[in-house]
């Protein structure tokens, strides 16, 4: 799947439209939409290792490819965008090299 991430800049934000993750989002439907869930559950990731890919906590998370974004609050811009609270990095030095991430 495709997730797009947006990663806090100097003033604004930087996107990364990210391809070939593995997500179990945390979310509810409502007729027929999907919105995030008020329970605290939490969203995972799975993030192949890229070179030079920039996590952080705070960062936000969007299903599929998101929009460009202005230099705001990010929740103000995209309500429905997750915000990384976990992150743990595996690299066993292999293929398999990943984040995994959580979100809320």
């Amino acid at each position: 799947m495709t997730v797009t991430l947006y990663h806090r800049t100097g003033e604004g934000w930087e996107r990364t439209v990210l391809p070939d993750v593995w997500a179990r989002w945390s979310r509810g439907e409502a007729g027929g939409v999907m919105i995030p869930r008020d329970d605290g559950a939490e969203s995972l990731l799975l993030i192949p290792w890229r070179e030079g890919l920039a996590l952080s906590l705070g960062d936000g998370v969007w299903d599929g490819e998101g929009p460009e974004l202005t230099a705001g609050p990010l929740k103000a811009q995209l309500p429905e965008v997750q915000i990384v609270n976990k992150l743990h990095l595996h690299r066993p030095g292999s293929p398999l090299d990943h984040w995994e991430v959580t979100a809320v």
